[in-house]
């Protein structure tokens, strides 16, 4: 029974916040920050740091990649498929509906309008995200300096996001076997 009510938890938790979440995954962050770690404390706040990490680089929408993960870290497999199922009904059903009204009633420039607001809205939540969770991931100078460095790469020379997740990930694997190495010898 409490495998069901966990099941049931985590779905209604992602049908939830695949009703809210516009701009893509990301702007789910703040949402499952509060949900996730501060209110059901299902996961730490490192935990969610990494699975954003995660969800980012992995083929696939972001939202739906974080869904497993939870899904996942809370109730294996059947957790991860409760957690996907839930976050894309909404999206699906949205779909469907905008689809409908567009066909049904001349509503494109109230649409079009109301989107904007929810891309403004995205953009403040993937602002507020990115200030807390860099608070939480940039605590060495080296942190900050790699920071630095790919927001620089990505914004001012456009440089494929893709190449740069796998430099970084290559970075970040000889920096560990460097530490271990030194770990050794002391």
């Amino acid at each position: 029974m409490k495998s069901v009510k966990l099941l049931l938890q985590l779905f209604w938790l992602f049908f939830k916040i695949g009703t809210v979440t516009f701009g893509g995954g990301v702007t789910m962050a703040p949402i499952l920050m509060k949900e996730v770690v501060e209110k059901r404390s299902w996961l730490k706040e490192d935990e969610l740091v990494e699975c954003f990490a995660l969800a980012q680089s992995l083929p696939g929408v972001v939202a739906v990649n974080a869904a497993v993960y939870v899904g996942y870290k809370r109730k294996g497999t059947a957790g991860a498929i409760s957690a996907v199922i839930a976050s894309i009904i909404p999206a699906v059903l949205g779909i469907l509906a905008f689809v409908a009204l567009l066909d049904a009633l001349p509503l494109e420039h109230v649409l079009e309008d109301g989107l904007k607001g929810i891309k403004s809205a995205s953009v403040a939540l993937v602002i507020c995200t990115v200030i807390r969770m860099g608070k939480a991931i940039l605590s060495t100078k080296l942190d900050k300096f790699l920071f630095a460095a790919a927001f620089a790469a990505t914004m001012f020379f456009h440089t494929n996001a893709i190449l740069l997740l796998v430099f970084y990930a290559l970075l970040g694997a000889v920096h560990y076997f460097i530490v271990m190495r030194r770990r050794k010898h002391v």
